[in-house]
């Protein structure tokens, strides 16, 4: 679980063998913390950019269980891609 510097809140679903720090990830909130519905997978290696036109990476690891997600309920879930 990670937050991103644009505030949203996503699972590692695949990491990148030559960019670690670029993996691709499942959003679970949006950039308030709001839960997202169905989450939506996003790949850092196509350098997606915020709202500010900054892009996107990832801020710092989240606890288990942090701002009440159970990571547990994303395994096998469908998601859209962007």
């Amino acid at each position: 679980l990670v937050e991103l510097s644009s505030g949203h809140v996503a699972i590692v679903i695949r990491q990148n063998r030559v960019r670690r720090l670029q993996p691709r990830l499942l959003l679970l909130t949006d950039a308030k913390k709001a839960r997202r519905d169905p989450p939506v997978e996003l790949d850092l290696m196509r350098q997606p950019k915020d709202a500010n036109g900054d892009l996107i990476r990832i801020l710092r690891g989240l606890p288990t269980g942090a701002f009440g997600i159970d990571t547990n309920a994303y395994f096998g879930s469908s998601a859209q891609t962007i």
